[in-house]
């Protein structure tokens, strides 16, 4: 708490009770509040009748010694100076008022303005995500998934409501709808990186050789573990197949709020079939499209070969084009990144630029007013400490 905000509630401190109507209060602690009460009375008793009735040193009498007429303190004094201390009373009783847990019982609707994410984030297990990045011995997947691993970490704690699917001919969810940023970060590591059918790609090993004329396609690089989803017929890029079924997924779990929702695409190419009339459904249902491409430069290695590979990596790069086309003319955004680094700072700026702020809804079945006399409370102890102070001060003793 700063400073101005510190006075502001001091100053501001018996305001918080002006329009506290204190008859229609409910309490949850009254019984512990009654015992606390009655021993302070008690307590204030026993004090106020040892100053009235108690041994007065001061007089001649009682003392056995002479005391200058200017020392002796009468009885008027002493209850004087049981006014001051007695004034504690007040932020007392606000501090009870406020354990004993005071509030209304209502029935209303309030709008609160919030940050939320709801996310259906789509990782594409093709083929060619298996191949070797432009980072030695580290597959363009690895890079994928390690660059949505630092998007997590942004959004540690901010409660977003993310499911994970991957997809290659098939679609597979991975995550139903959860906000749990750790269980994400492991669902994301363990998700099969490649959906492939061994039947119809050969692959090696990162620590097998490689000779691109034995192997007329890139090499996965990435570990059996990793690839334990081999299923006869994957290994292409189904988007439109993907997209249909992650409509049908959300349409399912009846959920109003499609205008909150982002599909995410993580993907290393273009789709293999045309996307637009699924462009064109997320549209009408409102659902936002991101689409981060990670730029993969396998590519470029094999346009202007005149094998079948070579026109395949030709065709590639063109779908790419359209693809970006595509996804802008539906109203998506297409974030483009071709490293690591790049793949960091086109997190960064999904985070920074695709807040979706709304107003809430929440209903309230009850007013607290505990915070009212603890503040009020405060606010008061503060004056009176201050007072004292400023007392002791002037009379030239001890605060």
């Amino acid at each position: 708490m700063g400073l101005s905000a510190f006075f502001r509630l001091l100053v501001g401190g018996p305001a918080y009770l002006l329009n506290v109507d204190l008859k229609n209060l409910e309490f949850d602690n009254i019984q512990i509040v009654y015992i606390l009460s009655a021993s302070v009375l008690l307590m204030l008793l026993v004090r106020f009748l040892s100053i009235i009735i108690g041994r007065r040193k001061f007089y001649r009498k009682f003392s056995g010694h002479s005391i200058l007429k200017s020392r002796q303190v009468g009885l008027t004094r002493r209850i004087l100076r049981f006014v001051v201390p007695s004034t504690l009373i007040i932020p007392l009783t606000a501090f009870l008022m406020a354990l004993a847990g005071g509030h209304k019982n209502i029935s209303s609707v309030e709008y609160i303005q919030t940050e939320f994410r709801q996310q259906m984030v789509l990782f594409d297990g093709s083929i060619s995500v298996g191949w070797e990045s432009n980072e030695p011995k580290k597959a363009w997947a690895e890079l994928m998934r390690d660059g949505y691993n630092e998007f997590l970490n942004l959004r540690a704690g901010k409660k977003d409501s993310v499911s994970l699917w991957i997809f290659s001919q098939t679609p597979f969810l991975i995550s139903d709808f959860v906000n749990d940023t750790d269980y994400l970060r492991d669902k994301v590591f363990k998700a099969p990186y490649v959906l492939v059918d061994p039947g119809s790609f050969k692959y090696v090993y990162s620590t097998e050789a490689t000779d691109d004329s034995r192997f007329p396609i890139p090499r996965i690089i990435l570990s059996d573990e990793k690839i334990n989803h081999q299923l006869k017929g994957e290994g292409g890029t189904n988007l439109a197949l993907a997209l249909r079924e992650m409509v049908s997924y959300l349409d399912r779990e009846g959920d109003n709020s499609q205008a909150n929702t982002t599909f995410v695409i993580v993907t290393d190419g273009a789709p293999d079939t045309p996307v637009d009339k699924e462009l064109e459904l997320l549209r009408k249902k409102k659902i936002k499209l991101l689409v981060l491409y990670v730029y993969n430069s396998t590519y470029d290695r094999y346009v202007g070969r005149e094998d079948g590979f070579g026109m395949e990596a030709s065709k590639k790069i063109e779908q790419a084009k359209k693809f970006q086309l595509d996804v802008t003319k539906y109203g998506g955004r297409f974030y483009q990144a071709t490293n690591s680094f790049e793949l960091r700072e086109m997190y960064r700026q999904v985070d920074a630029q695709e807040a979706v702020k709304y107003n809430q809804k929440i209903h309230k079945d009850r007013k607290d007013f505990s915070e009212n006399f603890l503040r009020f409370g405060i606010s008061i102890l503060f004056f009176i400490i201050l007072t004292g102070l400023l007392f002791s001060i002037r009379k030239g003793t001890s605060p």
